[in-house]
């Protein structure tokens, strides 16, 4: 009997070793979720705290998925005091469903999956209900992926924008037709060109890579990409400096890319120089620390402009017509 009660303390011991789904690698590094528990549940337009605790760890990446997949946030908060902390707003129109906090971190041999639940009958959430629309929405990405010229006939059609039946009188007409014809973004096979869609991260390295003529010189392949069609673009992206994964083995290439991380991408494209982080819109407290720099240089710079009503929307997903404006605009700064 006692060498029983002895066996079940050492196996009590080593589940509560495991409570809270920490994740330890072999350098001591161990991370662990506080809040949001994984039955927390939070309504469209609140925000939702993001706290836990990490050891041997300076600093964290956090990435939330929404129940469709899409990003919804992506933050990279530093550790003090063997802790951690970040903050988002979910959209308004946020999904549904159950959500998934990604932490990872350099020290840990894998990233660490946490949970919680967005639903509009919440009734135990804890966050609080905002107006800003914070987070990028998770919904609307692009049906089908950029094509390449890949012969002098496409290419020649890509000079060619009779066939897009869809931007005439749009906003970003001129900056769509001009990226045409350097052969840097097509229209669909439909003959259209969604301009008011969103876009990827995949979709828009390419189409920076093209536009810029970059070449890969030896890129960095993630291990999400290996089979993607924009492989070679993103490595390309990579060898220049241009992008960096959510940790060293992601880089969620079909992921909606938000403003700020078109900022950064922008940012280094054109070797902007880093400017002083200052608050010029009534959002900017919603710019992640490791975009402040770049959104403050290529909204200085011109390249990226604010919204009517002095905002940013750092985190908010960016349109295809937007895209190719912001790059137009970066190709001016070259």
């Amino acid at each position: 009997m006692r060498k029983l009660c002895s066996v079940l303390l050492a196996v009590s011991f080593i589940c509560l070793l495991f409570i809270g789904s920490v994740f330890a690698a072999g350098n001591g590094a161990t991370v662990s979720l506080d809040s949001p528990g994984s039955s927390q549940s939070f309504k469209p337009g609140e925000n939702v705290q993001i706290s836990g605790k990490a050891l041997n760890i300076d600093q964290v990446t956090v990435l939330v998925r929404n129940s469709g997949g899409g990003v919804a946030y992506v933050s990279q908060p530093f550790v003090i005091n063997n802790a951690f902390s970040t903050e988002f707003q979910l959209n308004d129109d946020a999904l549904e469903g159950k959500y998934t906090i990604r932490i990872g971190a350099e020290g840990l041999a894998a990233p660490v999956d946490f949970t919680f639940w967005v639903s509009k009958d919440s009734g135990s959430s804890s966050g609080g209900s905002g107006n800003s629309g914070g987070g990028s929405k998770g919904s609307g990405a692009s049906a089908a992926s950029e094509a390449v010229p890949s012969s002098t006939g496409s290419a020649a059609a890509a000079q060619d924008t009779s066939f897009i039946k869809d931007v005439a009188g749009h906003w970003a007409f001129d900056n769509i037709k001009k990226l045409i014809a350097l052969g840097a973004v097509n229209g669909y096979p439909d003959g259209s060109f969604k301009p008011d869609n969103n876009i990827t991260r995949a979709e828009f390295a390419a189409i920076l890579v093209k536009a810029f003529k970059l070449e890969n010189k030896g890129g960095k392949t993630f291990a999400d990409t290996m089979s993607h069609w924009a492989k070679d673009f993103i490595a390309a992206a990579a060898a220049n400096g241009i992008i960096n994964g959510y940790d060293a083995a992601t880089f969620g290439p079909d992921d909606l890319i938000t403003r700020e991380q078109m900022a950064v991408m922008v940012a280094n494209a054109t070797k902007l120089a880093p400017a002083p982080e200052e608050t010029r819109f009534a959002d900017s407290g919603l710019i992640s620390g490791w975009a402040r720099e770049a959104m403050a240089a290529a909204t200085g710079s011109g390249i990226i402009k604010g919204y009517p009503d002095n905002t940013v929307r750092p985190q908010n997903s960016a349109t295809r017509g937007e895209a190719v404006t912001v790059i137009v605009n970066a190709l001016s700064q070259k």
